[in-house]
């Protein structure tokens, strides 16, 4: 007799996306990327898929919604 084994993955949802541009001359990718509401609260900077630089960033005022309080302050800033 066979064992099932289940898989499960925790789901998150995603609260913002936002895109941004390698800031790399040669490169320029376009990234664009999905936060859930911790990530969000994380973000420091993205990777560029293409050729891999790391790029310091912060949310600004026009990537958080409106209605996301919490991220108030955020708005503030940028």
């Amino acid at each position: 007799m066979k064992k099932s084994v289940k898989i499960s993955v925790p789901r998150e949802v995603l609260l913002v996306e936002i895109e941004r541009r390698c800031l790399d001359p040669q490169c320029g990718e376009r990234v664009r990327l999905g936060l859930t509401k911790a990530e969000a609260r994380a973000y420091r900077g993205f990777s560029c898929e293409r050729c891999q630089r790391w790029h310091d960033d912060r949310l600004t005022r026009n990537d958080i919604p409106d209605w996301w309080e919490e991220m108030e302050g955020m708005r503030d800033e940028g």
